[in-house]
């Protein structure tokens, strides 16, 4: 009888300890090391910290893996996760549609070369691991090239608004997809003077990777399309910008 309570007990610890071990966040480490406890602040590129009964901090170059409690990291994230993020990026900008076209046929062509687009504020807020707002301020310039015996010269700008959806790939990396609207300007420099301005809605699709390269810097760079279409009040022409964006830059992280 003593037998039999003693192991059931036995068993019953054995059950518990697997538990509470279960529980664990486990970080293994390059030199074959493995620590157990609780990880209390990750930042990526920077350190771990992780309270084993006593609150330790080790660098993350050092670390091979980090194996999380999915319940309880899930758990914490949504809870403590609020990343503000303001940069700037820069890049190439390619015309493409009616917007590229040097046909004299078209009405609508736009005879635009290969130019540059720069975006002077991005900004956004992850209020969630995998969803966020972000606020963009775009321009372009791509010289036409209608006129041989003169530099006109497409400048091309906005503001766009809406939901950033994040997918996490490694510890450092995330894939940032990006659908806006807003609205936006097209200016033609002509050198005779005579400018033409028009506004209208503006539409933006990004797909980013950024590199959280230390806990307040980001680097970022990616690919993205945009399609303005200018309505010219004072002038008698039609014309759609569409572009497609190849750009990098850099952004600060802020709580």
């Amino acid at each position: 009888m003593r037998k039999t309570t003693g192991t059931l007990l036995l068993a019953i610890i054995s059950v518990f300890v697997f538990a509470q071990n279960e529980k664990q966040d486990v970080i293994h480490f390059k030199n074959g090391t493995i620590i157990k406890g609780d990880i209390v602040e990750l930042k990526p590129g920077d350190i771990v910290r992780i309270d084993t009964g006593k609150v330790l901090d080790f660098e993350m170059e050092k670390v091979k893996k980090i194996v999380r409690n999915t319940k309880k990291s899930k758990d914490k994230e949504e809870e403590s996760i609020h990343d503000g993020f303001i940069g700037i990026s820069f890049g190439s900008s390619y015309p493409v549609s009616e917007y590229a076209d040097d046909s004299p046929d078209n009405s609508k062509a736009g005879y635009a070369s290969n130019g540059i687009t720069i975006n002077l504020l991005n900004l956004g807020y992850q209020f969630h691991p995998n969803m966020g707002i972000g606020l963009k301020w775009f321009g372009s310039g791509h010289l036409n090239q209608e006129y041989e015996d003169e530099d006109n010269i497409w400048s091309n700008g906005g503001i766009l608004i809406g939901p950033l959806l994040v997918i996490p790939m490694r510890d450092i990396m995330s894939l940032e997809l990006k659908p806006m609207i807003g609205t936006g300007a097209t200016i033609l420099d002509k050198e005779e003077g005579n400018n033409l301005e028009g506004f209208g809605t503006s539409y933006h699709l990004g797909a980013n990777l950024r590199f959280d390269i230390h806990n307040r810097w980001r680097i970022t760079g990616g690919i993205n399309y945009t399609s303005l279409n200018p309505d010219f009040e004072n002038a008698d022409r039609e014309l759609n910008v569409n572009t497609l964006d190849v750009n990098v830059g850099i952004g600060y992280l802020f709580d």
